[in-house]
């Protein structure tokens, strides 16, 4: 595209050049001009671009005809010379200089306002007389730049808005020392604005330009990185409040000798002893709450007395007892990863984000880009990312109507909004954990997350109803079957502890918990070993349940689209269902091994289907190749 533009180019420069009466022929290298005309032609030309631009905008010109003024006579044109000397002076090199070697006079005087200034009376006069003197001059320079560039011109540039505001702090401060107004507390709030002041110098430097901008053009890159080290950072501090919530309290002595748990074993103990040489004090950077595991997880990572934090994790037992040194060593494992991930890997994205706009600044200034117009860059950048991105092949929409209907809702952009929601709504409730939360608080709390489980379940049983084995084919859906199936796995062993007392009570019993599991293992082993034996074996099928066979049919069907696997899902489903029945009275643990018997089988499947694929795919080749 440059090549072309810059082709484009010549060739209507040649095309003037050939049209040019002036030229006796194509091919003369005479030039007929009279002596000194080229000269008068680029004179005027440099006369053109050292004049000013119009002053007021156009729409004040428009609004407020007093705005128009008549540059050929009168007023007008001495207005209009004026505004040329000033546009002389302030483009002039000597007064750039000048207003340098200003802003860093008077930056060097303000470093001289310490603490003593007060006793030292000549050199607050002094400074005194040299800050009136440099406001002076500012005010100056920045008049002559609004009577040189205008206001339209002026007030469009940032830059110009920053010399704006640092003069205007130091013309306000300036007003009220000579009102007799400098005690005023808001006066002096606004005297230490003046160190603002070396900031002018960054508009005087094109380097220091360049980092400003890149600063500046990062902002939005930088506040993606944030929320990403966020996210991140609430992993660790959830795991965090639930590892070491209410675990760094210690018994000490007032010179903080920490005792051994021999001698004072927990906080009732230490309290017990009603002396004022013990007391129970805690780490003044825990992680009781996911706010102060975000600032204990700060501290770490700017390894800022990371090490107390640490050793406090190691050496944590339970809520409210003593520590013991390294009681946890495996809790080191926990600061090592945040240090890799958190630390080195999340902080040094922002560093990655602010040098990337940097070079985008210098090329912008070296212009790489001067041969292509704004369309043409925007054009070139979007082929850009399309070339570094590789093309997905749309998901099939199914042919039945039940999986079209969920493929349909599944595809919905609402979907993914509403899912998104939950997901924030599940992080804030794991957030709303505390050390010392009420019984009630817990159990609500338990409640609700799971329904969510529920929620994220059921999201994930129409996922793969409505996308079937391309459900697998994308990243983020294994990740979300992991995660969901995690969680059942968790709610699976919270509701096991809850029973365990059963085992212990009833550990000689023939119909234990023990011998149920191993009884359902089992028979999970052999249904699985037989499938075609089950397939074929009518008196696994239990009259009393399998009036449910049709719902169970349609959804087999659908998914699969085969008869066979309807037939060895129902016997499996509805035999496991009997036994589980026979076996357990809980009727949550019924729903939970049902579960798990159906994925256990659609797992399966999938991978049988897989391999028949595969095989078919493999004899086509062969037949080819032999053709």
């Amino acid at each position: 595209i440059q090549k072309c533009n810059l082709v484009t180019c010549t060739l209507n420069r040649i095309a003037q050049y050939c049209s040019d009466d002036t030229s006796l022929s194509e091919g003369s290298t005479i030039d007929v001009r009279k002596p000194g005309e080229e000269e008068d032609q680029y004179s005027e030309m440099a006369e053109e671009t050292m004049d000013p631009e119009n002053c007021f905008p156009d729409v004040c010109v428009r609004r407020f005809k007093c705005c128009d003024i008549n540059t050929s006579e009168g007023l007008g044109r001495a207005w209009w010379r004026l505004r040329k000397t000033c546009y002389q002076i302030v483009e002039h090199s000597w007064f750039e200089t000048f207003i340098i070697f200003m802003i860093l006079l008077s930056s060097g005087a303000l470093a001289f306002e310490d603490i003593y200034i007060e006793q030292r009376k000549v050199v607050k006069v002094i400074l005194e007389y040299a800050d009136k003197i440099f406001t002076y001059i500012f005010i100056l320079e920045m008049t002559l730049k609004w009577i040189a560039y205008g206001f339209r011109k002026y007030f469009t540039n940032y830059w110009c808005w920053l010399d704006f505001l640092i003069v205007d702090v130091s013309l306000v401060s300036l007003v009220a020392n000579t009102l007799g107004y400098s005690d005023f507390t808001a006066i002096k709030s606004l005297r230490t604005l003046r160190a603002l002041r070396p900031l002018r110098a960054l508009s005087r430097f094109e380097g220091m330009r360049v980092v400003v901008n890149a600063l500046i053009g990062a902002i939005p890159s930088i506040m993606n990185v944030l929320l990403v080290c966020l996210i991140f950072w609430l992993i660790f501090s959830i795991m965090g409040v639930n590892l070491f919530a209410g675990k760094f309290g210690r018994c000490v002595n007032r010179t903080g000798f920490i005792y051994n748990s021999s001698y004072i074993n927990n906080k009732t103990e230490c309290l017990a002893m009603n002396s004022t040489l013990y007391y129970w004090s805690k780490v003044k950077v825990n992680f009781d709450n996911v706010a102060a595991g975000y600032l204990a997880l700060l501290q770490v990572a700017t390894f800022k007395g990371w090490m107390e934090i640490m050793y406090a994790a190691v050496d944590s037992r339970s809520v409210e007892e003593q520590p013991i040194k390294e009681n946890s060593l495996y809790m080191y494992l926990y600061f090592v990863i945040f240090i890799i991930f958190g630390s080195f890997f999340t902080l040094n994205l922002f560093i990655g984000v602010i040098i990337d706009n940097f070079n985008q600044q210098k090329r912008k200034i070296r212009g790489q880009d001067i041969f292509m117009t704004e369309e043409q860059k925007k054009y070139y950048n979007a082929m850009k990312k399309l070339g570094s991105k590789k093309p997905q092949k749309p998901i099939p929409r199914p042919l039945n109507t039940l999986q079209g209907f969920l493929f349909d809702l599944v595809s919905k952009q609402a979907f993914d909004i509403i899912i998104m929601l939950l997901i924030i709504l599940n992080m804030v409730t794991m957030m709303v954990e505390t050390d010392e939360q009420s019984p009630g608080i817990e159990f609500i709390l338990y409640y609700i997350n799971l329904a969510f489980i529920v929620v994220f379940t059921s999201e994930c049983i129409l996922k793969i109803l409505a996308l079937r084995c391309y459900y697998f084919t994308v990243s983020w859906n294994i990740f979300d079957f992991v995660v969901v199936i995690l969680s059942i796995y968790v709610c699976i062993l919270c509701v096991w502890s809850v029973c365990m007392w059963m085992c212990l009570s009833s550990v000689f019993s023939p119909f234990s918990c023990f011998y149920r599991y191993i009884t359902l293992i089992v028979l999970l082993i052999v249904n699985m070993s037989h499938v075609q034996l089950l397939c074929n074996n009518e008196n696994c099928k239990k009259k009393a349940l399998y009036k449910y066979a049709p719902v169970v049919k349609s959804l087999t069907s659908t998914l699969f689209g085969t008869d066979c696997l309807f037939e060895y899902a129902s016997n499996v489903l509805i035999s496991s269902m009997c036994k589980c029945v026979f076996f357990f009275n809980s009727t949550q643990l019924n729903f939970i091994y049902i579960a798990l018997f159906t994925i256990c089988i659609v797992t399966k499947q999938l991978y049988m289907r897989h391999i028949t694929i595969s095989k078919t795919i493999k004899v086509v080749h062969v037949k080819t190749r032999k053709r």
